[in-house]
């Protein structure tokens, strides 16, 4: 073996074992939460390691050391989620508050619009550094860990959503010290859809006039 050789092992080495620290620290700081959120709801209400996930910003906080502003959890299923819903609306003073989107107690806010297991849902986020999730199995991802290190805003063309929605969570990022190039606001512009009438008649002009121009 020879000492290049030897210098790269031991490099991929450090890097495995600073990945597993991490990974390690993410887990046990959303375990906490889990144990607080536990101690706030009842059992048959909230079964977090077979109905529930945290998913989004929170992960990437953790990951870079930084306190999350709030964490988002999501459910599998919607016999959970109805629980769950039932619960807040019959104890109203449990939560700050309650919109057909989501459920926010304290910190934590419970996605109540977007119900699915996390290979999906998460797979659906604008930004590929929110595509992290914690079941209190796995730290899973639909992308790349190398997204938990950067501070680039990455747009997830494989979930284009709403232009307008997307433009406007932009200055939340750059607030928070991360940074987007031009190329990557123009894959937002370009590949960014929304699923309106509006949209589909475009589609259909964009077809009766392939080859012109591009929408």
């Amino acid at each position: 073996m020879t000492e290049n050789t030897s210098e790269v092992s031991q490099e991929l080495k450090d890097s495995l074992k600073r990945l597993m620290n991490k990974r390690k620290e993410v887990a046990v700081a959303l375990e906490i939460k889990i144990r607080e959120l536990e101690a706030l709801l009842p059992k048959e209400v909230f079964d977090f390691y077979n109905d529930f996930y945290f998913a989004g910003g929170c992960i990437y906080s953790i990951w870079n050391n930084k306190e999350p502003k709030d964490y988002d959890i999501f459910c599998k299923n919607k016999k959970a989620i109805n629980k769950l819903t039932k619960h807040f609306k019959n104890n109203k003073d449990k939560a700050d508050i309650i919109t057909s989107n989501a459920i926010t107690m304290k910190e934590f806010q419970f996605v109540i619009k977007h119900i699915g297991e996390p290979e999906v849902e998460v797979a659906r986020f604008d930004f590929k550094h929110n595509c992290f999730y914690y079941d209190g199995t796995v730290l899973g991802t639909t992308t790349h860990h190398d997204c938990l290190d950067s501070n680039k805003l990455e747009f997830n063309s494989k979930r284009a959503r709403d232009v307008l929605n997307i433009i406007t969570r932009i200055p939340k990022f750059l607030e928070r010290g991360m940074e987007i190039t031009q190329s990557e606001i123009l894959n937002i512009l370009e590949l960014g859809t929304r699923p309106t009438k509006i949209f589909g008649e475009r589609s259909a002009i964009k077809k009766r006039h392939a080859g012109k121009y591009r929408y």
